[in-house]
């Protein structure tokens, strides 16, 4: 009973919403033609309010399709020799209120000759990091990568747009070895209209330009989902290239 109301809240708000702008800018442009005794000053107030945020979705679905190139990853000219292990830096998006990661299955990893990552644990001052395996984990002070895993995020000041990069770093400099992006697009009241067409929780957040140019699910949950296994893909040739194997 609880989820089912949940569900009709949901969409009594999704479609409440365009309801509650077009009264807003009909009572903004009555208000306007009272005191300025010019109807088409009232009209055109109105029309304005209605008109901002459909070119603000507009606006920004044009420029993320437009942003939706060929995947490309970019690697800086010097020889890495095959890793053993890497350091998982900064790879939790929390930023866009979803836990999303770079996802291969370290056994598939192992099976190439990367046999750990390794977590920082998270403690301001602290040096102490998770060393994970296919089947067990250690606690340790010293961290053996040389190479880490790096998340960045860079955010459209008024769109619904991320631009999201992944970068192999040296530990020791920071040089960058291998970077690639990920375009979203979504999240917020965006987001909502976007999983209310059908598309469930993972259909929030839609991306382009990693794994494919075609607009897909940002890094879905569900595995029954094309795009898993192409996220998947692509981690996995990205990690393996970037760390020389």
């Amino acid at each position: 009973m609880f989820s089912l109301i949940s569900l009709l809240l949901y969409f009594a708000f999704l479609l409440s919403l365009p309801v509650a702008i077009f009264f807003f800018a009909r009572n903004a442009g009555i208000i306007v033609r009272k005191r300025t005794h010019s109807t088409a000053l009232g009209f055109g107030t109105a029309a304005v309010l209605i008109a901002l945020p459909i070119a603000w979705v507009g606006l920004s679905v044009v420029e993320f399709r437009h942003s939706c190139t060929p995947p490309m990853q970019a690697y800086i000219p010097q020889w890495v020799g095959p890793q053993e292990g890497f350091l998982l830096a900064g790879d939790r998006l929390s930023t866009l209120s979803l836990q999303k990661f770079i996802n291969v299955p370290l056994s598939d990893l192992m099976a190439h000759g990367i046999r750990y990552y390794e977590e920082p644990d998270g403690w301001q001052g602290s040096n102490n990091v998770t060393r994970r395996f296919v089947s067990s984990s250690e606690n340790s002070k010293i961290i053996l990568s040389k190479y880490s895993l790096v998340t960045t995020i860079e955010k459209k000041s008024w769109r619904p747009i991320f631009h999201i990069t992944h970068k192999v770093e040296r530990i020791s400099d920071r040089a960058v070895i291998a970077s690639t992006k990920d375009i979203v697009f979504g999240g917020g009241v965006i987001g909502m209209y976007l999983r209310g067409l059908g598309g469930g929780q993972d259909a929030e957040y839609l991306s382009c330009g990693y794994v494919s140019e075609q607009i897909v699910h940002w890094r879905p949950n569900d595995a029954s989902d094309p795009s898993y296994r192409e996220y998947q893909r692509a981690d996995f040739q990205f990690l393996l290239k970037a760390l020389g194997h």
